[in-house]
């Protein structure tokens, strides 16, 4: 997320908070210039969820489009990658019938039998990475999509801001954003879980010995922390996919995975595992945000006195909790809570990069004096 996303993100939320808890004679709540409903504090705040609403429709567009893009490139090149089936690689004379050829020597066969294993071993690499790239792509759409829901989420918060939306059609656009919130909180968690086993990976191919070649998810890892660009995938119709493409392209892929230095693979376990605690405190925080903003549709949608409406043995299930302080103040405290999560989160985000240098300096330490 750019700095200025972020730097926007907390300005934004920290004004949500400073609305539900500074007392209504501050000077921020006066009436804004030709606008007796709106105050100076409601105009900021309607200013920034515009241009949130702006730079998630920016991402949206980019992550649904560049989704479908990597999809397609990666399917039009699986077709050509797989193994290849009823190939006859018998030589045939001019009459059609196959040569006799002489019988190769140990030597060739051997060599012949290596650059056979080879060569299947590169396009067997090749065409995992294809399949990550294609599942890649459609979550990224995925992503997009739920990024222009939320960007609609931030406009019908200004427009009820600006007294332009009745609430009752406020809550089903922040119900229809929380879903989307739910499908992004879900791939927060699968990206720990990837980034915890890369760095498990990363750090038993530093413990090896041998100068084997690193595996291609722990080379995609390393890469950036030598300042090594990752593999590009030829696209089409620039290049068009075909078998010998697919051939040259899986041995591009091994030449670059091979120009990854095995050593670096330690340091790139230690930043994996910091960016995962960091993106596991994130993701509490999301939740913390969802669950805090689904009182609002909660409460709506629920009527206070339902349990009274349902039959007496019933009624006995389906009650509130003892621990329920009543809609007005969930719905208070609920929004209050995910307005104080979404400003921690870009004010964590913000010193992320001085926390996690901190901690890899101590660790470089703890390594040298050991």
């Amino acid at each position: 997320m750019p700095a200025l996303e972020v730097v926007i993100a907390l300005l934004r939320n920290c004004a949500c908070v400073a609305k539900s808890l500074l007392p209504h004679t501050s000077p921020v709540f006066e009436p804004f210039p030709g606008f007796k409903a709106i105050t100076w504090l409601d105009a900021f705040i309607i200013a920034l969820q515009l241009v949130a609403a702006v730079y998630y429709v920016q991402k949206g567009i980019v992550s649904t489009v560049g989704g479908l893009k990597d999809r397609a490139n990666a399917t039009a090149w699986l077709t050509v990658a797989g193994p290849e089936k009823g190939v006859d690689r018998t030589g045939s004379g001019a009459d059609g019938k196959p040569e006799k050829k002489r019988k190769p020597s140990a030597a060739d066969a051997a060599a012949e039998k290596d650059k056979a294993a080879q060569e299947a071993a590169d396009m067997a690499a090749f065409a995992e990475l294809l399949r990550r790239r294609k599942a890649a792509g459609i979550r990224r759409v995925l992503v997009g999509a739920s990024q222009l829901i939320i960007a609609e989420g931030f406009v019908a918060l200004a427009l009820s801001g600006l007294k332009y939306m009745l609430f009752p059609r406020l809550v089903w656009s922040l119900t229809i954003t929380e879903v989307a919130l739910a499908y992004l909180l879900y791939v927060m968690l699968d990206e720990i879980r990837v980034a915890r086993r890369l760095a498990a990976k990363a750090r038993a191919a530093a413990r090896l010995r041998i100068a084997a070649p690193l595996d291609t998810e722990v080379a995609e890892l390393v890469a950036p922390r030598i300042g090594q660009a990752p593999w590009a995938l030829p696209e089409p119709p620039r290049v068009a996919p075909t078998r010998a493409g697919a051939r040259a392209a899986a041995t591009a892929l091994r030449a670059w995975r091979d120009g990854v230095p095995r050593p670096r693979a330690a340091g790139a376990a230690a930043a994996a595992d910091a960016n995962a605690q960091l993106e596991a405190v994130l993701l509490l925080l999301n939740v913390v945000a969802f669950v805090g903003y689904a009182t609002i549709p909660l409460t709506y949608f629920v009527p206070e006195d339902w349990a009274n409406a349902a039959p007496a043995p019933l009624s006995l299930l389906v009650g509130w909790p003892l621990w329920w302080p009543g809609h007005e103040a969930a719905s208070w405290w609920g929004n209050l809570a995910g307005d104080v999560a979404w400003s921690v989160e870009p004010a964590l985000m913000l010193a992320a990069p001085l926390l996690i240098g901190g901690v890899g300096a101590r660790r470089r330490a703890k390594a040298k004096s050991a």
